[in-house]
């Protein structure tokens, strides 16, 4: 909903459907962003680009700035957890930056 319809909403006197719209949104935009597993799941569900943990991580010290920028990695509790959209993401730019700079292709 756009700004100046929410605008209207309250002028009419429709402040709680505008409250309660807004809650809504929030809650789902924090619902997508914490689409979030452990290491182990994602590599598990990833097996055909990472062979073990140790090609995870090698990835990640390698790409670390990067997926830190997706919000691909993040350690709410101090567990390290992905967030696989926006791990894939990164994956999918750095395999494409990769694949320019081979000859073979």
């Amino acid at each position: 909903m756009r700004p100046d319809r929410l605008k209207q909403l309250r002028s009419a006197g429709f402040d709680d459907v505008a409250n309660e719209y807004l809650q809504l949104v929030g809650e789902l935009e924090i619902a997508g962003r914490l689409n979030l597993v452990s290491v182990a799941e994602y590599i598990a569900t990833r097996s055909n680009v990472f062979q073990n943990t140790e090609s995870w991580r090698w990835f990640e010290r390698a790409n670390r700035l990067e997926l830190l920028e997706a919000g691909a990695v993040s350690m709410p509790a101090g567990k390290k957890l992905i967030n696989p959209r926006c791990a894939d993401s990164v994956v999918l730019a750095v395999g494409k930056r990769m694949a320019a700079t081979r000859s073979s292709i």
